[in-house]
């Protein structure tokens, strides 16, 4: 393992006509995201292990099928909540101007951003990969 640092990620995205600005979470906020996640995933991930138990052979395509019903979706959509609005850091082509205080979205904004949630999963989708930790960032 070669040791890094994680320097801003700050850059556009572009989703329909809209850009965003994002960026890493702080680390509280990303202490925060953790224990939502945690709490969202929990139940699937106690399930997983005694599906690989009884279940040996359990290939990672059965096994996430399996999951899924033990997911605590509620938790999860408040993670995904969270996670937008402690990343969007500015934006272009929406009809408001983008406000950001301690270092996270407006409460207002964000709950008119994220209240839909075909365009919650859309903006979540599309920006949680572009904030994964991966093999190229150790190149910036």
């Amino acid at each position: 393992m070669k040791i890094s640092l994680k320097k801003s990620n700050s850059h556009w995205i572009e989703i329909e006509n809209v850009k965003l600005l994002i960026d890493y979470p702080t680390m509280d906020q990303q202490d925060e995201l953790d224990e939502l996640f945690s709490q969202a995933m929990s139940p699937a991930l106690i399930k997983t292990e005694e599906i690989k138990r009884l279940n040996p052979g359990t290939s990672d395509e059965e096994l996430e099928k399996a999951l899924y019903p033990f997911i605590d979706f509620n938790s999860f959509k408040k993670y995904q909540r969270n996670f937008i609005r402690y990343t969007v850091k500015g934006w272009e082509g929406l009809d408001e101007e983008c406000k950001i205080e301690n270092n996270m979205l407006d409460k207002e904004q964000w709950e008119l951003l994220v209240r839909d949630n075909e365009q919650l999963q859309v903006l979540y989708n599309k920006i949680k990969p572009e904030l994964d930790w991966n093999n190229s960032d150790k190149k910036k």
